[in-house]
């Protein structure tokens, strides 16, 4: 019988009571949902698949099949006098090693690389209709995301 891997999860409580889980240890994995424990089984169930997006850029990555358990690490709550923006979490005052900042830069420049590559897709889709007015209005969406 396999042992399913247990991820902690920091989650953010905004004030009507919904909920935004973040699995640090998996930069850019995290899932949002009405409750605490709903953003936890919704951020379960998007570990696989963060895997297989790492695993499209990168070869090293491991094969991670199924849902993982994930439970709570900290929570913060939002919306406290003074509060602004989203939650700051213990772990993020640590500060980063230089292996760990050219990972983060590495998983920028493939969900940039990605982004790309999905507006030139919209572009190009028939949905966008011949004068290209929408496809020209979903690129200038990417780029000042971007």
């Amino acid at each position: 019988m396999s042992e399913k891997t247990v991820y902690e999860a920091f989650v953010e409580i905004r004030e009507d009571g919904s909920a935004l889980a973040h699995v640090l240890d998996l930069p850019g994995c995290s899932a949002a949902g009405a409750t605490e424990a709903e953003a936890l089984v919704r951020v379960a169930s998007q570990i696989a698949p963060h895997y297989a997006w790492l695993r499209r850029h990168d070869e090293y990555t491991p094969h991670v099949l199924g849902d993982a358990t994930v439970v709570t690490r900290e929570v913060v709550r939002l919306g406290a006098p003074g509060q602004r923006g989203g939650a700051f979490f213990s772990a993020a005052a640590l500060p980063v090693t230089n292996e760990d900042l050219d990972w983060y830069l590495a998983l920028l420049d493939w969900a940039y690389t990605d982004l790309y590559a999905s507006a030139h897709a919209w572009e190009s889709a028939a949905v966008f209709g011949p004068d290209g007015r929408a496809a020209r209005a979903a690129r200038a969406v990417v780029q000042q995301v971007a």
